[in-house]
């Protein structure tokens, strides 16, 4: 499992859930250690990027450091391929994009949506994409327990990743893992637990409207 990571000021966490989750998808299936693969690739190169950069295809349509989609992102990534974070650094803010000159050490083939039936079978087995709304109180300083649907409500504008599911958790209800890339001052050593169970017809997206992406 890759480490809680840290975006900084920028609002790149759709780079931060992409990369995790695809560090997790190479490392289950090479059986290794994930490798930390360049965020900072994602923001500056997969957005309305020159062809000078040597980026193939595109544009991607992220917008660096005013948020993105990892759809966007491994639609790059299966074009273009990903270097590592020790070959381009993170550096939270949008620089021109570098990365005709680094060595590729990932690809993506394709991806699936998932949903609530979905989900808890992919996150048994590794690690899910998500897009959530972060812009309740209740999340931004949330640091321990389960929180809940009505805690966590609106609009998605934040992504992170379900590394897991504790069935005994919400009085037996279940409730996801969730990391996000806040560092690890922030929430439960940087993670967060999200109920899993709900009044589906008052919130038909689930608890901060999560959206799977594998």
């Amino acid at each position: 499992m890759s480490p809680v990571k840290d975006q900084g000021y920028c609002y790149s966490s759709w780079a931060f859930a992409s990369g995790t989750t695809l560090e997790s998808a190479i490392a289950i299936s090479k059986n290794v250690a994930p490798v930390r693969l360049s965020e900072q690739e994602l923001v500056d190169c997969s957005g309305s990027v020159s062809s000078t950069a040597g980026v193939i295809g595109g544009p991607y349509g992220n917008y660096g450091c005013n948020g993105g989609w990892m759809q966007n992102a491994w639609n790059y990534i299966k074009y273009n391929g990903i270097s590592t974070n020790a070959a381009y650094p993170y550096k939270a803010v949008l620089q021109t994009c570098g990365q005709k000159s680094k060595t590729k050490v990932g690809f993506v083939s394709s991806w699936n949506n998932l949903n609530a039936n979905t989900i808890k079978a992919a996150a048994a087995s590794g690690v899910v994409s998500i897009a959530i709304n972060a812009s309740s109180n209740a999340f931004r300083y949330y640091w321990s327990g389960v929180l809940q649907a009505y805690d966590c409500y609106g609009p998605v504008n934040h992504a992170a990743v379900v590394i897991g599911y504790n069935d005994a958790d919400n009085g037996g209800r279940g409730a996801w893992i969730v990391q996000n890339s806040w560092g690890t001052a922030w929430g439960n050593a940087g993670r967060i637990k999200l109920a899993a169970s709900y009044d589906s017809t008052v919130f038909p997206q689930g608890t901060c409207n999560m959206m799977f992406y594998p």
